[in-house]
């Protein structure tokens, strides 16, 4: 009897636990938080896409933010990318734009934070006003001459609060 009171106590205890881990991602504000891999080798073609939708109510606006993962193998100080936000049926555009993301700062050093041979950075690209309810689409291409990047493995946007960045990526 009171080892199966127990067991039932480490089960709630559990349960509570795994709830908080659960919710845990959702306390930085973000509203969308998405990655796409481009396996290295970003193309100059390629745009990489990001469907979703804001199914909450709104007010006020939403900070735009573009995040990549690369590895020292990128050669550039600099990646610029055009930004585009656009509905979903591609009817209206909500914004068009340049972001510079600084991969690398003044003294050669890789900007962002690491846990192993990626590095991520995060940069803020705009504060956009979606109505809610929208299904939206975010394009990025990058802007580079070269026809294939190397180095870059992973793209991502993040729609939340505008005023929480890391600054170009420090």
């Amino acid at each position: 009897m009171a080892r199966e009171k127990n067991l039932r106590n480490k089960g709630r205890a559990l349960l509570l636990l795994l709830a908080a881990v659960l919710l845990l991602p959702s306390c930085d504000g973000s509203l969308v938080h998405s990655y796409r891999s481009t396996g290295g080798v970003w193309h100059k073609g390629d745009t990489i896409l990001f469907f979703d939708s804001l199914l909450y109510e709104t007010t006020s606006p939403i900070g735009l933010f573009a995040e990549v993962r690369c590895s020292a193998a990128y050669p550039y100080k600099d990646l610029w990318l055009q930004v585009e936000v656009l509905s979903a049926d591609s009817a209206y555009l909500f914004l068009r734009d340049t972001v510079c993301c600084a991969i690398y700062d003044n003294d050669g050093r890789q900007n962002g934070v690491t846990a192993g041979i990626l590095y991520q950075s995060e940069h803020y690209a705009a504060s956009l006003k979606i109505p809610s309810y929208t299904p939206f689409e975010v394009r990025l291409t990058h802007l580079m001459n070269d026809t294939l990047l190397h180095g870059i493995y992973d793209v991502g946007i993040r729609l939340g609060p505008p005023c929480r960045h890391l600054s170009a990526g420090k």
